[in-house]
């Protein structure tokens, strides 16, 4: 009976991890996608995506914890992004505060 309850739970943790993993890796599609459809006519900008994102990606995403989902840090996603390829392709535009 403890054999069948570790076994659920390890079959829990792992489909647990594996969503973890699935939703990084659809938020890094589904981004990838959306840069480059910015960058639209601009080949050193479509290159810069292609040659530095996934660098980029790594610094910018953080998987969570037990309570906390991943997330994605577009600031540092950009900033990585312009850094890397030495143009500043893309801005991070601060919403503006209604005082």
């Amino acid at each position: 009976m403890k054999a069948g309850r570790l076994l659920s739970g390890v079959a829990i943790a792992g489909a647990l991890i594996g969503f973890r993993f699935y939703n990084r890796s659809q938020t890094e599609a589904e981004v990838r996608a959306q840069l480059i459809e910015i960058c639209e006519d601009d080949a050193s900008c479509a290159q810069a995506v292609e040659t530095h994102y996934e660098g980029c990606f790594e610094e910018s995403y953080s998987l969570g914890s037990r309570r906390r989902s991943g997330s994605m840090d577009a600031t540092t996603l950009v900033s990585c992004l312009n850094t890397r390829s030495g143009e500043e392709h893309f801005e991070i535009e601060e919403p503006e505060s209604s005082s």
